[in-house]
């Protein structure tokens, strides 16, 4: 039993012997390719750096700066599994200053914002535990093997079974530790790779690894939902439904020229993509091409719509420019055709533009000579206001005009210093701004209003002259009315007192005689009385002031009750307005339009009166309707002339003056009297009154 225990011992020691020389041998050689590859790796991280830059800088257009690190982290998580804690480290230092150069307000190196802190200090963070881990993980590896050459060269120093036996528990016991380590080693770098592959599958585009055989290692998300999931088939089979690759394939042009490659693409869902490729070669030496695609149809169309309305809009600039010029063409031609003078002066006083009217009023032969500053038209013209007071050069209308002031119809006298030339103008004017509102041109326009002026004068003395004459002529009929009423009544009384005392003595013929004389006697005091009142309508007149139509319509009632009661006339009416008006003429006009209803009634029916009034165009309408006994629309006018009749006397009594006395108190008041009517049917009398002279 002892022989075969120390042969099973010797056995052991051999064999524990040689598994840690050949594990001493493994170590060596394992820092010895490590010590080969530091500046490889280096390399490396460099490079995967470089290529995560070009991929960030490739969805610039979509991401702009925000999700700065996207492409970042996975570089430095590559470089760190590939070349542990120092490529780590080198890549997420690199990643930083890619950062901060390209996307870290502001441009170039340094950072702006609290926030880009922030951002910068969890990358690096993040960057480091990536490193650290993954550095762990190699160290790890290397312990491992380590120990168990350490193990075993324990063992076969101290050869004994015991030694080796706890050389073997200790190296089982620390190479459960380290599994325990590079367990949770690799379980962070799992977590690392399902954060990025995370990362690539919330993009708002498609990533995608190709193989050189058309195979699809690697796809985000974006690019399965949109074109479905490869299942180990090529990328020409499951997306084009072909047995064979595309004669023509742009992703493989990056394979081609070892380079990145930009191109666009129509994919299978008919929409398109800007498509980036960057070849790179994997850790275990094989190329593949990255892919990246962002859907860029949205922006197509839109370039298309913008092309479109571009076009549109250059249409219709050119039709509009084509507009402009007819315009200015035709703006050019009014002006040199006006009646009124147009001058545009610059803001420093200078004349530069003369329509043909202008210049002709001035008296001028060419434009060039009535392009002058404003100073030396003083050596030729000396203006002057309406009552001759001289204007010094400062309050010319131009001079106005360029202080800011804006004139209307300003009327001064022009005198030329040489010759008896003078003219009255009315000026006009004001200042010309940019869109900035700057001035830059003074704009003004004259009249020649000296032959208005002129008919204006003599309109106004021929006016005092006719208002002179009325005066005179209403004064006299005043005096003549007055003066023949004491005469007229002495006729009167003594023929009177005539037929009274020898009516019946003297023959039949004596007491018609007599008869015809009471009879003009009394007619010509109402046409006296009523020609007195028709002159007293304006001399006479009360002021116009706020008067209740209401209550006019009820002094003129009550002055023909008499009339109305006996003819059993039914007068109606609406809600009448207050006016500004002299009420007693009010009051007179209704007076007479409803008494003349009442007198021209028919005989087949009762009289029917309706007074009624609206408001139209800034204007009371008010309307006096009755059934009468009408006449020809063509005699509209002779019924408001004065002493014009269209009965006889004897089946109407009257002076035919009252429509008169209508016509001129509705004139006193600033409106207007007509009537329509139709024989047999009844009449329609309308007068106005303003209602900006009313008082409602």
């Amino acid at each position: 039993m002892r022989a075969e225990e120390r042969q099973r011992d010797v056995t052991s020691w051999s064999h524990a012997r040689l598994l840690s020389r050949l594990r001493a041998v493994s170590a060596a050689v394992f820092a010895s390719g490590t010590g080969n590859r530091g500046w490889v790796r280096y390399g490396v991280a460099v490079a995967i750096v470089a290529v995560a830059t070009l991929a960030r800088l490739g969805f610039l257009q979509v991401l702009g700066t925000r999700a700065t690190y996207i492409t970042l982290y996975p570089a430095v998580t590559i470089a760190a599994v590939y070349g542990g804690l120092p490529a780590g480290l080198l890549a997420t230092v690199l990643s930083a200053i890619v950062a901060d150069y390209f996307w870290l307000e502001p441009a170039g190196f340094g950072i702006f914002h609290p926030a880009d802190w922030l951002s910068m200090a969890i990358f690096l963070a993040s960057g480091t535990l990536i490193s650290c881990v993954s550095e762990a993980m190699h160290r790890a590896q290397a312990r491992a093997r380590g120990a168990e050459g350490e193990a075993g060269l324990a063992a076969a120093r101290q050869g004994e079974a015991k030694v080796l036996r706890e050389a073997r528990d200790e190296l089982e016991l620390r190479v459960q530790e380290r599994t325990e380590e590079l367990a949770k080693t690799t379980e962070a770098l799992r977590f690392e790779r399902q954060r990025f592959r995370d990362v690539l599958d919330v993009l708002p585009a498609y990533v995608v690894l190709l193989a050189p055989d058309y195979h699809v290692p690697f796809a985000n998300r974006f690019f399965e939902e949109r074109f479905g999931v490869s299942h180990g088939r090529r990328c020409y089979e499951y997306l084009f439904g072909r047995t064979e690759p595309c004669e023509t394939c742009e992703t493989y042009t990056a394979l081609k020229t070892m380079a990145p490659h930009r191109w666009e693409w129509t994919g299978p869902d008919g929409r398109n993509y800007d498509i980036y490729d960057f070849p790179f070669t994997d850790s275990d030496g094989s190329t593949l091409i990255l892919e990246m695609g962002l859907d860029i149809t949205e922006r197509k169309q839109a370039e298309a719509e913008l092309m479109q309305h571009r076009h549109h809009l250059e249409e219709l600039v050119q039709e509009r420019t084509g507009q402009l010029a007819a315009a200015h063409a035709q703006m050019e031609a009014v002006v040199r055709h006006l009646d009124e003078g147009v001058v545009l002066a610059d803001i420093e006083g200078r004349m530069l533009q003369w329509n043909p009217a202008a210049t002709a009023m001035h008296g001028f032969a060419s434009l060039e000579e009535a392009q002058r500053r404003l100073v030396e038209f003083t050596e030729v013209f000396e203006l002057s206001t309406m009552d001759g007071t001289v204007l010094p050069v400062d309050q010319w209308p131009l001079a106005r005009i360029l202080r800011g002031e804006n004139l209307h119809d300003w009327e001064v006298r022009v005198r030329r210093l040489q010759g008896d030339w003078q003219r009255i103008f009315s000026y006009g004017g004001t200042l010309v701004r940019d869109a900035q509102g700057q001035p830059f041109l003074a704009l003004v326009t004259l009249s020649d209003v000296t032959e208005r002026k002129r008919a204006e004068e003599q309109l106004r003395r021929a006016a005092e002259e006719l208002a002179r004459s009325n005066k005179d002529l209403e004064q006299f009929a005043y005096v003549a009315s007055h003066d023949l009423q004491e005469p007229l009544r002495m006729v009167t009384g003594y023929m009177q007192l005539l037929s009274q005392r020898y009516k019946g003595r003297l023959d039949d013929q004596a007491d018609t005689f007599i008869g015809y004389a009471v009879d003009g006697a009394q007619r010509m005091s109402t046409l006296i009385h009523d020609l007195l009142a028709y002159s007293r309508v304006s001399t006479q007149g009360k002021p116009l002031c706020p008067a209740s139509a209401e209550e006019a319509l009820d002094a003129a009632l009550r002055n023909l009750r008499a009339a109305v009661e006996q003819e059993r006339a039914a007068i109606t009416r609406d809600p009448l307005p207050v006016v500004r008006a002299d009420k007693a003429q009010l009051a007179r006009l209704f007076q007479n339009l409803i008494g003349n209803a009442v007198k021209y009634r028919s005989p087949d029916r009762p009289a029917e009166i309706h007074v009624s009034a609206c408001r139209e165009r800034g204007q009371w309408v008010f309307t006096v309707r009755d059934n009468g006994i009408g006449f020809e629309q063509q005699y509209e006018d002779k019924v408001f002339m004065v002493f014009q009749r269209l009965h006889g006397r004897r089946k109407y009594p009257g002076t035919g003056i009252g429509l008169a006395i209508c016509k001129r108190i509705v004139e006193r008041h600033g409106g207007r009297i007509w009537a329509t009517s139709e024989p047999g049917r009844g009449s329609v009398f309308h007068f106005t009154i303003p209602t900006d002279a009313a008082s409602e």
